[in-house]
């Protein structure tokens, strides 16, 4: 193969990935809530009658964009890790 060859490669790889990312990501926003209530339950266990607190007016989309992400690459990982 030639350095060219394994350049295109590399591209259609990381295109794959981040489709992959990005798909996933979408998937998990729909479900960000399910998955926010399992992350936090130890804590509201530990803590009771205590809830997660926003202090900013934007967090709780933040939170939900930064759930959303990190599942939807823990679902696309064996696309990334391939």
């Amino acid at each position: 193969m030639t350095f060219m060859a394994h350049l295109a490669e590399l591209r259609k790889r990381l295109v794959q990935a981040l489709l992959a990312v990005g798909l996933m990501t979408i998937v998990s926003f729909f479900f960000y809530q399910r998955i926010l209530d399992v992350l936090a339950e130890p804590y509201i266990r530990a803590v009771e009658g205590e809830r997660l607190a926003f202090f900013q007016p934007t967090e709780a989309f933040s939170l939900a964009l930064r759930v959303s992400l990190w599942s939807g690459l823990v679902l696309a990982s064996p696309v990334v890790i391939y």
